[in-house]
């Protein structure tokens, strides 16, 4: 029926959002968690995206919007990003949390990013 159909359809949208704002919270906590590794590791993010913390947050993500983490890392820096509803959200070592065309390939997000809103 109509008012059915209306209600899955604006049920969905609103679960899409809320997926939306989980990632992005879950993704704005690793950025955290990378500055308390590089200082427990004295200046280097190698192993970052092995830390329980990163494997916490990539489960977390399975589970709850069932898309996947890609994390990146290296001695300098690290980049992590993850599949949005459209569009892909990108954290990484320079502070930068927004989203991007594409995952990162590498360890800093894609420059051709879109404006957050």
């Amino acid at each position: 029926t109509f008012i059915s159909d209306m209600f899955a359809q604006s049920f969905g949208a609103a679960r899409e959002k809320g997926n939306d704002a989980s990632i992005k919270a879950n993704l704005a906590n690793m950025r955290a968690q990378g500055a308390i590794y590089w200082d427990s590791k004295s200046g280097s993010y190698s192993g970052f995206c092995l830390s329980k913390e990163v494997i916490a947050v990539s489960d977390a993500l399975q589970k709850n919007s069932g898309t996947k983490l890609v994390c990146k890392d290296k001695v300098t820096d690290f980049a992590a990003g993850a599949k949005l509803s459209s569009d892909y959200w990108c954290v990484d070592s320079t502070g930068f949390s927004n989203t991007v065309k594409t995952l990162p390939i590498g360890t800093s997000c894609p420059v051709s990013s879109t404006p957050a809103y």
